[in-house]
């Protein structure tokens, strides 16, 4: 497939056309860029329609690839109606946007990838095309997007350089929001437009072009020894369980999974390359394809049988069965089709996604199941019972609450949950009840929070002695009164095996060569290079370590802290007036400072 830059009338031309070819989807487009740009403006969750506006730009964003593949369905169909009300749907199932859980983004991305498939056969549900024409139209859709992602990174850089030049230049003092403004200026105006109008116009008249050099070479020897190096790892493998008859590891699935993505792909690249004689080789992919899903269904039902379904090993499984499937009807049927290869992962997408059997779901039920069974068996708790058990109940807690939100505890914790509720309803850090809560709700039945690294220190007998942390929920507005500058300014230690590094990240005030640096146990402030201030902070850090309020671990996330006023210091000398406020403080099992994260207020004197 050539590549050719296109000239502007060509775009312009373009971009007419496709607005009438696809008016939907670049209204969509346009609209999730206005608001994105928009919100980026307002730069705070608390704008008094933040919530609303967010839903709409989830909402329009994904009505770019869906009304796209709806258009492709056929000139004249009711479908593109039928995604105006699914799209109003998803408006009204969209959960809080304040504090969304992880969950939202990942279905969003989801249902965007399940939208950008049904492109691919979208053109083609009412007819039986060639494998040779199939993946023609598939290739130009993936160029055509990928040339768009490449064109719309060229033209970032260009103008942002641009904006960095006169910036400069000037002294115009831009807003650094303006370059995150500009990545979606750039999205909505060009990358969009120049993706679809790179569709082609009709898919069933396409010449089918011979590989250039290039595709050869890409085919040939770069994707197709990656499958043969895969290949031969995995099977080694198998062969190991085989003869010591060890169980497969939890990565194991993963691996599988990236073997089996990289085989497909391969078997379409060769598409064209296939040669009668070796045409019959063609189906040895897909019986090793076929061995190694037997394979992945061996190490998932071995992971859900220890620790219940997750949404993570429910797609995994649903991905399974779908290479099960296709691998079994390329070995069956001799005159398969490639688009079965994507009409069925669409459908696997949205069972996934959507529906009673969708993967967050069953997820949920199972680990509440999980829970609640193991709480039954394990009554009553207190700091005497097994470290595995407490270890199991702390880390089932944390996933349902961070993935699912703390009202999925409330069916199996009503009155701990009502009671942490009720507690920090009125609290200006709601945000933090998300890291709160597991500690809370552990303490309440009867132990300390156990996090893994918990878990690994009780099997390692290293009891005594634990790593600690606190810290500072975020604050929103600061009290910068008899300061001219407010400043950040971090220590990071890293350790390991072989090497003792530290990494002190300065920070120089703009316009002026004042430059803030964090040591271990001191802050240092240089002017036009020269040491103004050298601020001992040994003893801060000591009185902290040693005040009884903040004994609280790393896994426990400093939820007892009430009162911050003691991650304070305040400093005056000649030369200058500082106040420092610790939001992060990490230490080693020693209490030696590992980490730490502050916001410095300063007056030069």
């Amino acid at each position: 497939m050539q590549f050719k830059v296109p000239s502007l009338n060509q775009i312009t031309s373009n971009t007419i056309t496709t607005f009438k070819r696809f008016p939907l989807a670049v209204i969509s487009a346009l609209i999730t860029m206005v608001l994105i740009l928009y919100l980026i403006e307002q730069e705070s969750s608390k704008y008094e329609h933040f919530e609303t506006l967010i839903k709409i730009a989830f909402t329009s964003s994904l009505g770019v690839f869906m009304f796209t593949a709806l258009r492709l369905f056929g000139d004249k169909n009711p479908l593109c109606l039928v995604g105006i009300v699914a799209i109003v749907g998803y408006y009204f199932v969209l959960p809080d946007m304040k504090n969304p859980s992880s969950i939202v983004f990942e279905r969003h991305v989801f249902l965007n990838l399940m939208f950008f498939i049904m492109i691919f056969w979208a053109s083609y549900w009412k007819s039986n095309p060639s494998n040779d024409e199939f993946w023609e139209w598939t290739q130009r859709v993936v160029f055509g997007f990928l040339t768009s992602v490449l064109f719309g990174l060229v033209l970032y850089a260009g103008l942002s350089g641009a904006l960095f030049s006169v910036d400069k230049l000037f002294s115009l003092d831009i807003d650094a929001k303006r370059y995150g403004q500009l990545v979606f200026l750039v999205i909505g105006l060009f990358g969009v437009n120049y993706f679809l109008s790179q569709i082609p116009q009709n898919p069933h008249k396409l010449n089918i072009h011979a590989y250039t050099k290039i595709e050869n070479i890409f085919t040939k020897y770069i994707i197709t020894p990656l499958v043969i190096v895969y290949f031969l790892i995995l099977y080694s493998y198998t062969f190991k369980i085989l003869a010591t008859g060890s169980f497969p590891k939890g990565i194991l699935a993963w691996i599988i999974i990236a073997f089996s993505f990289v085989a497909v792909v391969t078997y379409l690249f060769w598409t064209p390359l296939w040669s009668e004689k070796a045409r019959k080789y063609r189906r040895f992919l897909f019986l090793a394809l076929f061995l190694q899903t037997i394979m992945l269904g061996v190490a998932i039902s071995m992971r859900v049988g220890d620790y219940a379904w997750t949404e993570h090993r429910y797609m995994i499984t649903l991905l399974g069965l779908w290479l099960f499937g296709i691998a079994l009807y390329f070995l069956i049927f001799k005159n398969a089709k490639y688009k079965w290869i994507f009409i069925s992962l669409t459908a696997f997408i949205m069972i996934s996604q959507v529906g009673p059997f969708s993967a967050y779901k069953i997820g949920k039920s199972s680990q509440q199941n999980r829970l609640q069974a193991l709480l039954k068996s394990t009554q009553p708790l207190s700091e005497k019972s097994d470290i595995q058990d407490r270890y199991e109940i702390s880390d089932m807690i944390r996933y349902l609450n961070n993935t699912y939100g703390i009202e999925s505890l409330k069916p199996i914790l009503p009155e701990i949950v009502t009671k942490f509720q009720d507690q920090n309803k009125t609290k200006d850090h709601q945000k933090n009840m998300y890291y709160d809560f597991p500690a809370y709700a552990t303490k309440a039945l009867g132990f300390s929070y156990i996090s893994r690294w918990g878990l690994k220190r009780e099997k390692e007998g290293k009891k005594g002695n634990t790593s600690f942390s606190i810290h500072r929920p975020p604050i929103k507005t600061l009290d910068i009164k008899g300061y001219d500058w407010l400043v950040e300014a971090s220590y990071v230690q890293q350790r390991d095996k072989r090497k003792n590094m530290t990494y002190h990240f300065a920070n120089t005030i703009s316009k002026t060569d004042t430059i803030f640096k964090l040591y271990k146990d001191a802050l240092e402030i240089k002017e036009a290079n020269i040491i103004i201030a050298h601020i001992p902070l040994s003893s801060f850090y000591k009185e902290i370590l040693e005040d009884t309020k903040f004994q609280s671990f790393r896994e426990e996330r400093s939820s007892e802290i009430k009162n911050f006023e003691k991650l304070n210091f305040n400093y005056k000398d000649k030369n200058v007036s500082v106040k420092i406020l610790i939001f992060d403080l990490y230490t080693d099992q020693n209490h030696t400072i590992d980490n730490v994260y502050a916001k410095v207020l300063y007056k030069r004197l």
